[in-house]
């Protein structure tokens, strides 16, 4: 009898083959909505813990003395003001800069015309003027009265006197940004000035590459054990077929009566693998009772 052709690409390459393929194509779109929903997620994480630090800020200062302060304070050639309402003023926005070492708050007013205290030229309309911008070492620092341009986040919440949030990313002269806005009222209940929290783009970006890391992390993981799995599985199903067929081959050398031992499975498989027993014990039965009748032949 002539050697039986080795197979080159078996059936558990062919079931590894196509789980593997399909399993990447599944996972690679659940891999791209996980890996969004997360960074989205950290944004608005983010955004939330921002936004409650503008909104917490801005109930502990005094809209009057702010309004105050704007009208007569005078500043210092430094850009500070030896005004003790600055003084107490800088103090709190220290203090919520302490509590939130990632926020960069500061307040400002809307201008009017512009008049010598000025710092600097006068911006375009809408023009705010800034009042107290924290002192932070080695940070960006807006004078006492300087002019700047803020832009509709700002405009919208103060006219409508509620909390604003920038979303985007945006760049000024003192770095990259995300600024939450919120108004600042006086004793009647009149927007007299807002309260903006800086945080650094840098900051925002660090928070999102962390959350990425780790959901590629884990996904990466994941996709190595379900491989893992795969490979197992497609053994599973594979092993009783290879069987299956060193068992046909044995009997064209005439091997007969060598059981199957997956024989005792419950499934389609074992059903298999019982009728190719029964048809090895008959053939051994029937090569027995051929071999006697050529004896007493």
């Amino acid at each position: 009898m002539g050697t039986p052709a080795r197979v080159r690409f078996g059936m558990r390459t062919q079931l590894m083959l196509l789980f593997t393929v399909a399993f990447t194509v599944v996972f690679a779109a659940v891999f791209y909505w996980v890996y969004s929903f997360t960074t989205a997620r950290a944004m608005e994480r983010l955004r939330a813990d921002m936004n409650d630090t503008a909104a917490g800020a801005a109930t502990g200062i005094d809209g009057d003395e702010i309004a105050a302060l704007y009208k007569d304070g005078a500043p210092r050639p430094d850009g500070f003001s030896d005004d003790v309402r600055y003084v107490r003023q800088m103090n709190y926005l220290k203090m919520v800069h302490a509590l939130v070492p990632r926020a960069m708050p500061y307040t400002m007013v809307r201008g009017g015309a512009p008049d010598t205290r000025r710092v600097g030229a006068a911006a375009s309309s809408p023009e705010y003027v800034y009042i107290v911008d924290v002192d932070i070492p080695g940070t960006p620092h807006a004078g006492f009265l300087e002019t700047d341009t803020l832009g509709p986040a700002a405009e919208e919440a103060w006219t409508k006197g509620t909390f604003v949030e920038r979303p985007e990313i945006y760049d000024d002269r003192f770095g990259s940004w995300m600024t939450s806005y919120a108004p600042i009222k006086d004793h009647t209940g009149k927007v007299v000035a807002l309260l903006g929290c800086d945080f650094e783009a840098s900051y925002v970006h660090a928070v999102q590459r962390k959350a990425q890391r780790s959901v590629v992390a884990v996904l990466l993981a994941t996709y190595l054990i379900m491989l893992t799995l795969v490979w197992f599985a497609a053994g599973f199903f594979t092993r009783p077929v290879r069987a299956l067929t060193r068992a046909t081959e044995g009997l064209g050398e005439g091997n007969l009566g060598e059981g199957l031992a997956f024989a005792k499975r419950n499934d389609e498989l074992g059903a298999l693998a019982r009728a190719f027993n029964d048809m090895s014990d008959r053939l051994a039965r029937a090569f027995r009772e051929l071999a006697r009748a050529n004896e007493q032949l």
